[in-house]
């Protein structure tokens, strides 16, 4: 009986009371929309090559997936991260100095070898602004047809 009571006050609450009012939900709405234009933004990019260095880490990381999840399960994987999320920052804390270290060995190592494939392979940004615009294209096509 005393459940039902409980439940009963809780699903009586009037307009008034509720925790997001107009002006909240205005701020949580634009908030969830911002967050989502600038990861389906991220997203696109990482996927139609806009910049090649990070899709070239966005495949090497689902080419790295692909075998872990080979190896194990979803559930399995479910469970060593949820466990990995709480032991992470112990290890870290007790660790941090060869962690740091060995992060930045990686990190310039990677960094070394993006810059030779995007120095192989110019990336479609530089390709963009080493073009000139369009219009400024005709305009030249234009006084190259007067001049002759």
């Amino acid at each position: 009986m005393h459940m039902f009571e409980w439940g009963k006050g809780d699903s009586t609450l009037s307009w008034e009371d509720h925790p997001f009012d107009g002006a909240k939900a205005d701020l949580v709405g634009e908030k969830v929309a911002e967050v989502t234009v600038s990861i389906t933004t991220k997203l696109r990019n990482l996927f139609l090559v806009d910049d090649l260095s990070d899709s070239l880490k966005l495949l090497v990381v689902l080419y790295i997936l692909s075998y872990i999840a080979l190896w194990f399960s979803g559930i399995t994987l479910s469970f060593i991260g949820f466990i990995g999320a709480f032991i992470g920052p112990k290890i870290y804390d007790m660790y941090r100095t060869e962690i740091d270290s060995c992060m930045r060995k990686i990190k310039s190592a990677v960094d070394e070898v993006l810059q030779k494939i995007t120095a192989k392979v110019p990336a479609t940004k530089q390709k963009e602004a080493s073009m000139p615009d369009s219009k400024d294209n005709l305009e030249h096509s234009d006084n190259d047809k007067k001049m002759s």
